[in-house]
């Protein structure tokens, strides 16, 4: 089995990207294909259309169910509740397909916290948990308060540095949304 390229985001911790890149390249390449179907309104490619596809005996189908579902946003929300079962799916691929496609619907996901929350503390995959903090992280500060003990959590329960450092850095980063937020109040903007 050969073996991921493995990069350093910090000192010590390494993060292994083979996974990553093989979404983006799956989720790219699919935007362009789809951009036809789009086009002729292929039921096959509609929230409810892709929701049943999340049912498909086949892995990538599922999996491309769950990215498409992610391209259409908030509009997706009411394919949160299939995502979520998917998100319990045997196929590591799928799983992490349906965190990122969560994570593209953003706030509008939020029914998904407690499915997120499971995740990060029980799924075997380091990607899939690094996934699940990506997600949590794009729902922004308006959700900070269900966010951030989730991933308060993670950080008490995580033994992976690739992990812990996702979850780190999400933790910044939602301190500096906040922070810039409160400041926006003041000015009233």
């Amino acid at each position: 089995m050969k073996r991921c390229s493995m990069m350093t985001t910090r000192e010590s911790v390494t993060i292994p990207i083979c996974n990553m890149i093989k979404y983006f390249i799956f989720v790219g390449a699919l935007t362009i294909s789809l951009a036809g179907c789009a086009a002729k309104e292929d039921p096959r490619y509609t929230v409810p259309g892709l929701i049943e596809m999340l049912k498909e005996k086949n892995p990538d189908d599922r999996c491309t169910a769950a990215s498409v579902l992610g391209s259409y946003g908030a509009e997706a929300k009411v394919a949160i509740p299939a995502l979520r079962t998917a998100l319990k799916d045997e196929s590591e691929s799928v799983r992490i397909c349906v965190v990122y496609g969560i994570a593209e619907i953003g706030p509008a996901a939020e029914e998904a916290i407690p499915d997120l929350k499971e995740a990060l503390l029980s799924d075997k995959s380091k990607d899939v948990r690094i996934g699940v903090v990506y997600a949590l992280s794009t729902m922004g500060p308006a959700l900070a308060s269900k966010t951030a003990p989730v991933l308060r959590a993670g950080s008490l329960k995580e033994k992976d540095p690739a992990v812990q450092t996702a979850i780190s850095d999400a933790v910044q980063n939602l301190g500096r949304q906040m922070v810039i937020q409160k400041k926006a109040r003041k000015k009233g903007l």
